[in-house]
C-alpha cells in the first residue's frame, strides 16, 4: 500500500492570538515616594513644608524613625517666626508629631504635642489681626486717613471673626471632642479637666502663648505622668 505523502491536508482552525496586555507599571512604594520626594525637596526653589511632612511620615512607615522625627524637628526649625503663616505651619507640624509619637506609642508625648496644636492654632487668629493691623497702619503712613477706611473695617471684622472662633475653641465641648481621643489611646481620661484648665487659660492670653511655649508643654506633661489609674 503506498501512501501519498503529498496529499493536502484541510487547512486547520485558525489559531486565535490574544493581543499582548499592555505593560503595566506598578504602584509607587514607599521607597519610591521617598525618593521622589526628596529629589523635589533638594531641587526646590521655596520651603515646601507639606512636603517634609509627607516625607517624615513615609520614612517613619519604612521604619527610619529617627530620620522622620528629625524631619519634623527642622521642619519646624526651619519656619521663619516672623512669617504669617508661622504659627499655622507650626500648628501643622505639631499635629504630624502627635500622630507621628503615637504611632511610636509614646502617648504620653502625643498628648503633649496634641495640646501645643491647639494652642498654636489659636495664635495663628493673633496673628491674622496683627497682620490687619499692619496694613492698616501702613495705609495710613503713605495715604492717610482717607484711604484707611477700608483696612480699618478689615481690622474690625477680623477681630470679630477671631473673638468668635476663641470663645469656640475654649468652649468645654470643643475641648473634650478634641482631647479625649488622645487621652483615651494614652489612657489618661481621669486628667481631662486638668488638661481642659490649661487650654483655657492659655486661649484667654493666646496673644503671647509663644513665650510659654516650653513652659506649656512641660506642665501637660507633667499632669499627664502624674500617679493615676488607667482608663
Amino acid at each position: 500500500m503506498i501512501f501519498n505523502f503529498f496529499k493536502k491536508k484541510p487547512p486547520a482552525a485558525p489559531v486565535e492570538i490574544e493581543p499582548k496586555a499592555e505593560p503595566t507599571l506598578g504602584k509607587p512604594t514607599n521607597t519610591d515616594k521617598i525618593r521622589k520626594l526628596e529629589k523635589e525637596i533638594q531641587e526646590e526653589e521655596e520651603f515646601e513644608l507639606d512636603k517634609r511632612l509627607r516625607l517624615a511620615m513615609l520614612l517613619q512607615k519604612e521604619g527610619r524613625v529617627e530620620e522622620g522625627f528629625g524631619m519634623l524637628a527642622a521642619a519646624s526649625s526651619s519656619t521663619s517666626p516672623d512669617s504669617f503663616s508661622f504659627f499655622s505651619d507650626q500648628h501643622k507640624i505639631a499635629d504630624k508629631m502627635r500622630l507621628f509619637l503615637q504611632r511610636e506609642g509614646k502617648h504620653i508625648e502625643a498628648v503633649c504635642r496634641h495640646v501645643d496644636s491647639f494652642l498654636l492654632d489659636a495664635r495663628h487668629g493673633i496673628r491674622m489681626i496683627e497682620q490687619a493691623a499692619d496694613k492698616l497702619a501702613e495705609t495710613r503712613q503713605r495715604f492717610g486717613e482717607d484711604h484707611a477706611e477700608f483696612y480699618e473695617d478689615s481690622l474690625k471684622r477680623t477681630k470679630g471673626e477671631v473673638a468668635t472662633r476663641n470663645v469656640f475653641l475654649s468652649g468645654s465641648d470643643r475641648i473634650h471632642e478634641y482631647l479625649i481621643p488622645a487621652l483615651k489611646k494614652a489612657g489618661k481620661l481621669s486628667v481631662l479637666e486638668d488638661i481642659e484648665a490649661v487650654i483655657k487659660r492659655e486661649v484667654s492670653q493666646i496673644e503671647t502663648y509663644e513665650r510659654r511655649m516650653q513652659e506649656v508643654y512641660g506642665e501637660v506633661e507633667m499632669i499627664m505622668t502624674r500617679e493615676s489609674s488607667s482608663d
